[in-house]
C-alpha cells in the first residue's frame, strides 16, 4: 500500500495537451507486479490519485495502489478500498476497511496472468478442455479447476 509513482499503462494518465505513450517505466512496473503475483485491490472513489494541480499542463495519475495476491481473498477478512478526494495534498489518500465476508454464495473464478508462465499451465488447459461430453456429465468445475488453482495445492501434479 502506498504511492509507487509509477502506471501500468496509458490509461492510467490523464494528460492535457500531450499525447501520453507506453514507456519503458510502464513495462517494468506491469512486470514487478506479474513477477511479485500482485494485483490491485478492487477500490471505489477517485481513480487517478495524484495530480500537478495546475490549471496549464495538468497532468493526473494513477499511482498511489494498494496491492494484494491470490492469498488475500481466500482469507474470512472481507476488505474495501476507497480512494477519498485529496484535498489540500496532491494525492487521495488510501481507506482501507477491513471487516468479516459475508458468504454471497460461491466465489467467481477469477484469473491470474501469471499463471500462464507456468510450464504446466498448457497442459492443464489442454487436459481439461479434452474432456467429452460424458466427462462432463460428472465434472464439478469447483473442484477440478477451481480447487486446484489456489496456493495451497499445485495444479500442474
Amino acid at each position: 500500500m502506498g504511492d509507487f509513482n509509477a502506471v501500468k499503462g496509458t490509461e492510467e494518465v490523464k494528460a492535457v495537451g500531450r499525447e501520453v505513450v507506453i514507456d519503458q517505466s510502464m513495462r517494468d512496473f506491469s512486470d514487478f507486479m506479474n513477477a511479485a503475483e500482485l494485483i490491485d485491490h478492487t477500490s471505489i472513489g477517485c481513480y487517478v490519485t495524484w495530480s500537478n494541480k495546475r490549471q496549464e499542463g495538468f497532468q493526473a495519475r494513477k499511482i498511489d495502489r494498494v496491492f494484494v495476491n491470490e492469498k488475500w481473498f481466500q482469507g474470512d477478512t472481507a476488505s474495501t478500498v476507497e480512494f477519498l478526494p485529496p484535498g489540500i495534498s496532491d494525492h487521495c489518500p488510501a481507506l482501507l476497511k477491513f471487516g468479516e465476508k459475508e458468504n454471497a454464495g460461491p466465489k467467481p473464478f477469477k484469473f491470474f496472468h501469471f499463471w500462464i508462465e507456468h510450464p504446466g499451465y498448457m497442459a492443464l488447459v489442454e487436459r481439461v478442455w479434452s474432456k467429452t461430453q460424458e466427462d462432463w456429465e460428472s465434472f464439478d468445475v469447483g473442484d477440478d479447476v477451481q480447487g486446484k488453482w489456489s496456493l495451497d495445492v499445485n495444479p500442474f501434479d
